[in-house]
């Protein structure tokens, strides 16, 4: 698989260590972020922005983060500082995200893992500029 395609006009995948990140063009031609993935991510779509789209950091003017699950959110504050964009997130994840609250681990086995792998699992704290709810 590519590892940056547009799969639709407009929308740009750009492949992650374990989740996608998608940039989408606007009419204006400002960019929207869709997840910022791990931290090498970060600087792929960072390279993307310039290499394939000529476009500036700066073009991004929003991050939009699905979740608060490391792979959606390593690089969120290394693109946010890159870009200056806001960064929105559903209410019900910005505690995790700013560090307000500690992710909660997942029980049993895995939950043992993420006890051991926790050092591996962390992220650069950042404060989201909007929070989303269902309204």
């Amino acid at each position: 698989m590519n590892e940056l395609v547009e799969i639709l006009l407009g929308v740009h995948q750009i492949d992650g260590v374990n989740a996608n990140s998608f940039l989408v063009i606007g009419d204006d031609g400002t960019l929207t972020l869709i997840d910022a993935g791990m931290s090498k991510d970060g600087k792929k779509i960072l390279n993307y922005l310039h290499a394939n789209l000529s476009k500036k950091p700066s073009d991004v003017k929003t991050i939009i983060l699905t979740h608060c699950h490391i792979d959606h959110v390593r690089a969120a504050y290394e693109v946010k500082k890159a870009t200056g964009a806001k960064l929105v997130i559903h209410e019900m994840d910005a505690d995790y995200l700013s560090g307000k609250q500690k992710m909660p681990s997942p029980k049993g086995a895995i939950g043992l893992m993420f006890k051991v792998m926790g050092p591996f699992f962390t992220f650069a704290r950042v404060e989201p500029d909007q929070r989303l709810n269902e309204n």
